[in-house]
């Protein structure tokens, strides 16, 4: 239904510009009426048909601690949409919790485990990785095709969150989160003052209220906005401003206080 609207405004637009291209009313409804009904056909017929794990990752899960254990916690359908565990292998160090079909190494590479299962990932959830992560028989997974990924880019990966409580240093220090460059801040300094602009054009006349209220609260004289140094990239400080709801004392000190019950300074 979003694509069918999005196509009818788009349309709308190219006959709006160019009235010589321009169909019937009658007729326009006709067709995308016809191809309404015509996905919701082939969809429906789709999901009957067709066995949706063929289009899933395969995962073979290395570990069967308590990290590999936040896998199985994915309760959402969302969440699980992407990938179809085939498997879950403990390690050397793991204590195997709840899952009864966890597999043991027994002599057996991560290689063999990968290929048994027709894997096309395996996700490293090892809770203790010291002196027993298996370099080389990843190593070999990788020269063979199979993706390797650790857990916490695994989990943001498919629940497009961050589990807080896995968060390790080793994870911050590689996350790509912290890449950036010449092209990534150009373009978010341009949707930065796109958004700030039009959020600005909107919003105006509720500023200019809100600055009249706080002049008759306080007084002609009496300050609109609120000075504070906040640090910024690169350890630069920078002055935020935002409207004053507070008394014009509130931290005559300069340190920040924590607002209470019932505070006073509030107005």
């Amino acid at each position: 239904m979003v694509g069918i609207v999005a196509g009818c405004l788009v349309i709308a637009a190219i006959f709006y510009a160019t009235p010589l291209v321009m169909v019937s009313p009658e007729i326009a409804a006709v067709a995308f009426a016809y191809v309404l009904v015509l996905l919701v056909l082939v969809r429906y017929n789709f999901v009957r048909t067709v066995d949706e794990n063929a289009f899933r990752r395969r995962t073979l899960i290395y570990g069967a601690g308590e990290r590999a254990a936040s896998i199985s916690d994915l309760r959402r359908q969302a969440d699980r949409r992407g990938f179809r565990i085939v498997g879950k292998v403990a390690p050397p160090g793991d204590t195997i919790i709840g899952d009864k079909t966890t597999m043991t190494t027994n002599g057996k590479s991560v290689t063999d485990f990968a290929l048994e299962t027709h894997a096309d990932e395996i996700v490293v959830a090892m809770d203790d990785r010291r002196g027993n992560l298996p370099v080389r028989d990843l190593l070999d997974v990788r020269v063979r095709g199979i993706n390797v990924i650790d857990l916490m880019e695994f989990l943001e990966r498919e629940t497009g969150k961050i589990r807080v409580d896995l968060v390790n240093p080793g994870w911050l220090i590689f996350s790509s989160g912290f890449r950036t460059s010449r092209f990534r801040r150009f373009n978010k300094m341009l949707v930065d003052v796109l958004v700030s602009a039009t959020l600005l054009l909107v919003s105006w006349p509720i500023i200019l209220i809100i600055a009249a209220a706080i002049k008759i609260e306080d007084g002609i004289h009496a300050p609109i906005f609120y000075r504070q140094c906040r640090v910024g990239r690169s350890d630069k400080p920078f002055s935020m401003i935002k409207f004053r709801s507070m008394s014009q004392q509130a931290e005559s000190d300069g340190h920040a206080v924590w607002a209470a019950k019932d505070d006073d300074r509030i107005r």
